[in-house]
């Protein structure tokens, strides 16, 4: 009964390690992912104040759709950060969301992994170099006001 007991104990500890290893129980923060709610977010008094009231919504397709081209467009500089590291940890795959906050200008103000699922070590390095390529982008924008955006990319060997 004792060895079982020890190969239940070792087999409880891998699995702990392995989580902890592989990133995939680093959460964000309820206040961090509450920025990223498109739903739920609201422009401040001054942006609205800014804002003409005959706008088109922000989540229109054709607003989408731009997002969304303009992501894939810079697919390759994700790609570079993922085979940079793979190169370090051959068993690294994945995927994760990134939120980012966007100025009227389309600037980024700010870059969180919102989730992520990992495999293999060097996820940490993947997700930095990823945050610091896209906060230099720019996105397509009306102009009119600050807002919030999420996409997703996966990374496979």
């Amino acid at each position: 009964m004792s060895k079982l007991s020890t190969i239940a104990r070792t087999a409880a500890l891998m699995a702990v390690c392995a989580c902890a290893s592989s990133g995939a129980s680093r959460t964000p923060s309820a206040a961090t992912l509450a920025l990223y709610d498109v739903n739920a977010y609201r422009p401040s008094s001054a942006e609205a104040a800014a804002t003409p009231v005959s706008r088109p919504s922000d989540g229109s397709s054709s607003a989408l759709t731009a997002m969304g081209d303009f992501v894939r467009s810079r697919n390759p500089q994700l790609q570079f950060c993922y085979e940079e590291t793979r190169a370090k940890h051959p068993q690294l795959a994945g995927s994760a969301t990134i939120g980012v906050l966007l100025a009227p200008d389309g600037s980024v103000t700010r870059a969180d992994v919102l989730r992520r699922s990992w495999q293999g070590g060097g996820a940490d390095e993947v997700e930095a170099c990823v945050l610091a390529k896209v906060k230099t982008w720019k996105f397509p924008t009306d102009g009119s006001t600050a807002r919030p955006y999420s996409f997703s990319a996966v990374f496979t060997r």
